[in-house]
């Protein structure tokens, strides 16, 4: 396709001619596409390198760049109406004069022409904003450059330990000339803030050397084409084709691949070609065969001594490393101890790591990098950054972290995945303290905050709210793997003494050590507590942790927060079992996990509503009905206490747990399936009283009944009695609690019912956004058709992962201890093969068949046809724990369905 953009006398001749010709816009649509393919599982393409270093055809890759330059002047180069706004300040000598004194800006010495006086309109200066209202063209001629720059980097990698092809030279030369490269790479001036980002002296060094070598590469090109018109032309000697004069030439010495790297990711950040310089820089740190190392030009002139000094007097010693000469001209001193051989400057990769979080795609439209791609990047500098003993020069990595979290790209509470990835950029408690370049910074300024802490709270948070146990369950290690680090390193490094495979290494590197020095100790100030050193979880986020441990009845787990014995104490002390939000969780867990003792810490306590209601979960969990009766009666009574719904969401999951075993005729079953009912009825009727009152606490109880309503007309009998049908009610229910009912339906009718009440109560109306779930109306009929009696709700609930992994599981049993095992194309879709034996009273209200549909489609509800939904449907949550997805795959590796094995990889993405 490029050929098309050639001249014709550069076009592969074994090509067919194309049938037109394409412009500049095109060819930068071309190259960008085949860079940035819209579809992830395509490899990228760079095609001026392939062009160039793989087909050698070296003079169309040059005319092509030549072509998008003159097309798309560089940004830089046109804004220059402002340029002399900063000279009015300079006459300003100090900040004291400024203030007391008045300011004469002398705007006529400023601007002399009498069409600058004319103010521009408000649309003419909003006009070049990058990006909000930049002309489609222009982006992508910015785009296109930057691509060019990305192209020349990879061309000058793969010229390292050679000479620089002539061609690459020309093509910088020529995007100097055109004001491309920006010039301020050469006026660096080292700042006096230490904490500033720094330029190394490299550029700067050899500014002289870099212009005269690109001159002649730009001369030789032209000589090279003059020669190339005149032998078209036949006018030239056969013995001496060269411009006249030009054999008398002096031969330039050139420049290492390093310094041309160097000068290209320079150029690529003060032109606003962050994205392409960050990728190059990322491709050179990332290189398995012959990786790049950072180079600190700081720590670097500090180790040499006085004959090898970096000014520019005396630079003998680098222009021997940095420059590419025969051996007889190189009798200058000794080079200093040290290789640049696949270096760049420690200084462009600190300038890096700030800059490309600032291009994070913030949500609106394609601008931006994906934050994906920019955390890894962040890791590929940090590594090599670590691996020479380096750090960031200007702050902290928890600053990178927290600026990435303040771009709103990542939500903690939500994408737990990606914000574990930006917490492992973090470094811990004092392992910045000894890197090579920046010791002469204070350790507080080196040293993280406990921002990582917070975020990973705001992690754990979302998982817990989310249903998810196993994600909540990873998020939690590392928080604790985190403050057992912290502890460690306090430990070792207040003393220096710490192992060799650890970060302190030297005794004067150690915290004690800085504190002595700076006479802490000499105050009477009590000591300070690192907060990292604990977990500090909120009760907040770890009551509905604790909840979700009682449900997942991980005992062990939840008797080491409340009983671990480490130094620094159980996780839930026991000054946090007053806490009004912690207090039901304990109580809940101890009764579910019979510990005593933990109960009797609350004998004498003073209860909250909660607590009470946690106490009633537990007797119905038990099922002693009698204490549950006795608690109700109690509660009743207490003035201004209520049930909440929590109570008879777990008596409706134990009412249908004990059906199902009542039909199986199980020992005991029926009577507690008739006292599970009594204590339904009670609970439901002392909410209904609440709802003809007008409380809108019985909104989500009466929700409750309408997801039991939804299961059989058993249930839908048993439900209307308790409900005030003459009105229509709105659907309110936690996830949690719908989801406490839906266990007791996939384990009394299996995992088919729970989709089909799924799918009345999250239609596909509801799927489409949020907002839509609330005007959503569910009607719940009778299978009698002469039966008018119905439950109308407006709402709908949003499933979370727990949600669909309830079914999952229960359809990945049903699979397992299923005789027929034929795939859903052996089968009539839709038919459950193995239904459970129910009397028409059992069937579910809406019809008597097992053919169901999802939408237009029909929904295979075989247990093979279940667990493809599960898994098709955990595709569409924002998060799955890779774990649960690990156990997936064996499964389903084990059953042979390999084609939805596929769709695994979708789910999740790996930490």
């Amino acid at each position: 396709l490029l050929d098309g953009a050639l001249p014709p006398h550069l076009r592969d001749p074994n090509l067919i001619a194309p049938d037109s010709i394409l412009g500049a816009d095109d060819v930068a649509q071309l190259l960008l596409e085949a860079q940035y393919p819209l579809d992830g599982r395509e490899k990228p393409i760079d095609l001026l390198y392939h062009l160039g270093m793989e087909q050698n055809r070296w003079t169309a890759v040059v005319w092509l760049i030549k072509k998008l330059v003159d097309e798309y002047p560089a940004r830089h180069a046109l804004k220059q109406q402002l340029a002399g706004v900063g000279s009015m300040w300079q006459k300003v000598p100090n900040l004291e004069d400024c203030i007391e004194q008045p300011l004469n800006f002398e705007v006529q010495d400023a601007i002399s022409s009498e069409e600058s006086l004319q103010s521009p309109s408000l649309d003419d200066m909003l006009d070049g904003l990058y990006p909000i209202n930049e002309e489609r063209h222009a982006w992508r001629g910015h785009e296109a450059l930057g691509q060019v720059w990305r192209t020349l980097g990879a061309m000058v990698k793969s010229c390292v330990g050679n000479d620089i092809r002539p061609e690459v030279l020309e093509i910088i030369a020529y995007l100097h000339h055109r004001e491309v490269m920006p010039p301020a790479i050469y006026q660096a001036e080292p700042s006096s803030d230490k904490c500033a980002i720094q330029q190394s002296p490299l550029i700067p060094l050899l500014s002289s050397r870099i212009l005269t070598s690109l001159s002649d590469a730009a001369w030789r090109a032209h000589e090279k084409l003059v020669i190339e018109e005149a032998r078209a032309y036949g006018d030239v000697s056969a013995s001496r084709p060269e411009i006249r004069g030009s054999v008398f030439r002096v031969h330039v010495a050139g420049l290492r691949a390093e310094v041309w790297m160097e000068l290209i990711l320079w150029s690529c950040l003060y032109g606003g070609w962050t994205r392409e310089g960050a990728l190059l820089l990322t491709s050179l740190l990332q290189d398995q065969t012959n990786p790049w190392t950072p180079l600190s030009w700081a720590h670097y002139q500090k180790s040499l001594d006085e004959t090898h000094s970096t000014e520019p007097s005396d630079w003998r010693a680098w222009e021997f490393l940095f420059k590419t000469r025969s051996t007889a001209s190189m009798n200058d001193a000794p080079p200093p101890n040290r290789s640049i051989v696949r270096t760049i400057s420690g200084e462009v990769v600190n300038a890096y790591v700030d800059a490309f979080p600032c291009d994070v795609n913030l949500g609106v439209g394609d601008r931006g990098t994906p934050i994906g791609l920019v955390i890894d990047s962040l890791h590929s500098m940090r590594s090599s950054l670590m691996r020479q003993d380096q750090s960031l020069s200007f702050g902290t990595w928890e600053a990178i972290v927290l600026r990435l979290v303040d771009t709103h790209s990542a939500m903690p509470e939500i994408d737990s995945h990606v914000v574990q990835r930006m917490i492992a950029l973090s470094n811990g408690f004092g392992e910045g303290l000894s890197t090579s370049n920046n010791r002469d910074l204070p350790a507080y300024v080196k040293d993280g905050s406990t921002a990582m802490q917070g975020i990973l709270h705001r992690a754990l948070y979302g998982q817990v709210a989310s249903g998810s146990f196993e994600g909540a369950l990873e998020v939690f290690k590392q928080i604790q793997m985190r403050a057992d680090q912290d502890i460690l390193k306090a430990v070792a490094s207040f003393f220096g003494k710490l192992t060799r495979g650890g970060d302190i290494r030297r005794k004067e590197n150690s915290m004690f050590h800085a504190m002595s020095s700076s006479s802490l100790f000499a105050n009477n100030f009590p000591t300070i507590e690192y907060p990292s050193f604990h977990v500090q979880i909120p009760t907040t986020t770890l009551a509905p942790f604790l909840e979700q441990i009682t449900e997942a009845r991980a005992f062990e787990f939840g008797r080491w927060l409340i009983y671990k014995a480490d130094v620094d104490g159980p996780v839930i002390p026991q000054s946090a079992y007053t806490d009004a939000t912690l207090q039901p969780a304990l109580i809940r867990f101890a009764a579910a996990s019979g510990d005593r003792d933990l109960l009797s810490q609350f004998r004498k306590k003073a209860l909250t509503q909660a607590s009470l209601s946690s106490i009633l979960i537990s007797q119905i969990q038990a099922r002693r009905w009698d204490d549950a009766t006795e608690a109700m009666n109690h509660i009743s009574s207490t003035p201004g206490v209520s049930f909440g719904s929590g109570p008879l969401a777990v008596a409706i999951r134990t009412m249908l747990w004990q059906s199902s075993d009542a039909r199986k005729g199980k020992d005991g079953s029926a009577m507690n399936l008739a006292q599970a009912q009594s204590v339904v009825r009670k609970l439901a009727r002392r909410h209904v009283r609440r709802e003809l009152r007008a409380v809108e606490s019985a909104t989500s109880p009466l929700s409750l009944l309408a997801v039991l309503a939804a299961v059989t007309r058993r249930w839908f009998e048993f439900a209307l009695r308790l409900c005030n049908v003459e009105k229509h009610h709105l659907f309110q229910l936690d996830t949690s609690k719908f989801n406490i009912v839906l266990e007791g339906i996939v384990a009394a009718y299996g995992s088919s019912a729970g989709r089909r009440v799924l799918g009345v109560f999250w239609p596909h109306a509801a799927r489409r956004a949020h907002d839509t779930a609330f005007n959503t109306r569910i009607a719940i009929r009778s299978s009698d058709e002469y039966d008018s009696r119905r439950l109308v709700f407006y709402g709908a609930v949003q499933p979370d992962i727990n949600t669909i992994l309830i079914i999952l599981r229960k359809a990945l049993e049903e699979l397992q201890s299923s005789p027929d095992r034929a795939s859903p194309a052996e089968q009539q879709p839709g038919v459950q093969t193995s239904p459970d034996p129910t009397s028409s009273t059992e069937q579910h209200p809406a019809t008597s068949s097992q053919i169901f549909r999802d939408g237009d489609e029909l929904l295979d509800v075989s247990p093979r046809g279940m667990v493809t939904w599960g898994i098709r449907r955990l595709a569409q949550l924002p998060y799955v724990q890779r774990d649960i997805v690990r156990q997936l795959d064996e499964f389903l590796e084990e059953q042979g369905m390999d084609e939805l094995r596929k769709e695994l990889p979708e789910i999740y993405q790996d930490v």
